[in-house]
């Protein structure tokens, strides 16, 4: 089992880099390591590129749902709500690369002028990564070639170059988009607030009034946001979170069934099980054994 995410105060991940003081994050994942094949929503300040090894899966960013496999990749923008899940059930390799802005930052100038007009510019949520274009290709085996390079005694150094080569890349073929500059729709900010209360309270009484409410918008509207972006019901959502977090509580601990609901906000435990059972095609028991004995599934994995 991995270690909970640290959070920011506005409910951001902070993510764990591989070298102290040096803002970068890269690793391989399995999409199986996540309950249902299905990460959870997050977003970090950190710009990411996804890469498949083996297996595809279905990139979920800002609501526009973008297919990955071998050859098809994505860059995903700072600080935009994101996920993946698998259609059909089946598994996918990955490689992510994260790294914060501020590495590219070496001088206000670059900050100014090559940095920021891509990083805070909404037009660009993200980027689709298609090996069948060349420089699209180079952007998908420099990523690569960056996680072969960690165990290098001088990583820091050689990931450096790649990241600034991927910018250079990524900043002349997007002259285009750069064109059209825009500030964030208002609706991921609202979306951020109301998920934040989810993350932070579910497990106290949430009601869809305390989740409206936390957008300071109306129930409706609190519904037609969930449903764009995340393609579910806040209600559902907050089910399936909810069940996320159980999972952690059943293979970390020996808590007792109905203790483990109650700490996730059922307050009835047959219906957790019931839900649980549905959800995942076994009892919280059946999970419990199933996974302490792998200990293969890591439900905080990032990315």
């Amino acid at each position: 089992m991995g270690k909970l995410p640290t959070m920011r105060s506005d409910n951001s991940e902070i993510l764990p880099y591989n070298f102290k003081d040096y803002f970068v994050f890269i690793g391989t994942e399995k999409l199986s390591d996540h309950p249902n094949f299905c990460m959870f929503n997050h977003w970090h300040d950190e710009t990411e590129i996804i890469v498949p090894l083996k297996g595809h899966m279905t990139y979920n960013i800002n609501g526009d749902l973008i297919k990955l496999s071998p050859g098809k990749g994505v860059f995903v923008n700072s600080n935009q709500i994101h996920y993946g899940f698998s259609d059909d059930s089946t598994d996918c390799v990955f490689i992510y690369a994260l790294w914060h802005p501020m590495v590219l930052c070496a001088t206000n100038e670059i900050e100014n002028e090559y940095v920021n007009p891509i990083t805070k510019n909404a037009s660009i949520p993200y980027l689709r990564l298609d090996a069948d274009t060349p420089w699209q290709k180079t952007i998908l085996s420099d990523v690569s070639k960056m996680y072969e390079q960690l165990s290098d005694r001088a990583a820091p150094l050689m990931l450096q170059s790649r990241i600034f080569d991927i910018w250079h890349t990524i900043y002349v073929n997007t002259k285009q988009e750069r064109k059209v500059t825009s500030s964030a729709s208002p609706q991921l900010s609202i979306l951020k607030d109301m998920l934040s209360l989810i993350h932070n309270g579910y497990g106290e009484k949430v009601t869809l009034n305390k989740i409206a409410d936390a957008g300071k918008i109306s129930i409706s509207n609190c519904n037609v946001i969930f449903k764009k972006y995340l393609k579910e019901s806040p209600i559902k959502y907050l089910l399936n979170y909810r069940l996320m977090k159980s999972t952690e509580l059943l293979v970390e601990n020996a808590l007792p069934i109905t203790e483990v609901a109650f700490e996730v906000g059922f307050s009835n435990p047959s219906y957790f099980i019931d839900a649980f059972k549905k959800a995942y095609g076994l009892t919280p028991n059946e999970y419990r054994k199933k996974f302490r004995a792998s200990e293969t599934f890591d439900p905080y994995a990032d990315i």
